[in-house]
């Protein structure tokens, strides 16, 4: 009996042993699983030392960019002229590593923007400040804006460098700075100068700020990028048409 009792006893010692084992082994195997998809989530370098430069974990640059206005669904009583319809940027972009193929940052820039007005048939109409001067020369309204954007990055690639990315953002303008320029041609025995050059500031027609969805895509140094304004340019007390609301164009990191 008690042999029988000692056999037991011992077969109980060892499943539970076994048990134990088998547990111990099931655990050490999921830490060191979990811990090696962290290390592999980071590029080699950054397992011994932080990495400063375009791979860093922060990183700031300058860039330029040269962006035009596609004349694209424009209304009548706001048409323009796409070619002559552009933008010039110099902004500073802060990025922020959060995982080895997510980023996110901030951009701050200064944009200077110009649409081309052109010129149309039929009749002024007293409410559209366009229209006045249709017809009388060359017009274009000229914005300078500095603008805050926030994104959202997807990045792919190895090594210290911006590697390909896709950027989703938005962006708010405040545009401290909105002239109408008039350029018109005169006859000598109209005008003894025979051009004018008109120059409109403080605009009431036109809005301080604006809002923009964003998106970038990039190799490297460079990007190509467009925008899209989703808020009127002109205030509503005046019945102008809106102006095409698309920017395309090229930047180049600095």
């Amino acid at each position: 009996m008690d042999l029988l009792s000692n056999n037991t006893h011992l077969c109980s010692t060892s499943s539970f042993l076994r048990f134990f084992v088998i547990l111990l082994f099931t655990v050490l195997h999921s830490v060191t699983s979990f811990s090696q998809k962290i290390v592999l989530d980071n590029e080699p370098e950054e397992l011994y030392e932080e990495v400063k430069g375009p791979g860093g974990k922060n990183y700031i640059h300058p860039y330029v960019a040269l962006g035009v206005i596609p004349d694209y669904d424009e209304l009548a009583g706001a048409k323009i002229n796409g070619f002559l319809s552009n933008e010039y940027v110099f902004g500073v972009r802060y990025k922020r590593k959060i995982f080895s193929f997510y980023q996110a940052g901030v951009d701050i820039s200064g944009r200077f923007l110009q649409y081309r007005i052109e010129d149309e048939e039929g009749v002024p109409d007293p409410l559209n400040p366009l229209s006045e001067h249709w017809n009388r020369g060359k017009q274009i309204l000229r914005t300078n804006s500095m603008g805050l954007e926030l994104y959202n990055r997807l990045r792919a690639g190895k090594g210290n460098n911006l590697g390909y990315y896709i950027d989703i953002g938005i962006r708010g303008d405040w545009n401290y700075i909105n002239k109408q320029v008039i350029r018109s041609s005169y006859d000598i025995d109209e005008n003894p100068y025979g051009k004018v050059k008109t120059v409109n500031r403080k605009l009431a027609f036109m809005k301080k700020t604006a809002l923009y969805v964003t998106g970038r895509a990039g190799i490297k140094k460079v990007i190509l990028y467009g925008s899209y304004r989703f808020t009127d340019i002109f205030n509503d007390k005046y019945p102008i048409p809106e102006l095409p609301p698309m920017v395309f164009g090229v930047q180049w990191v600095i």
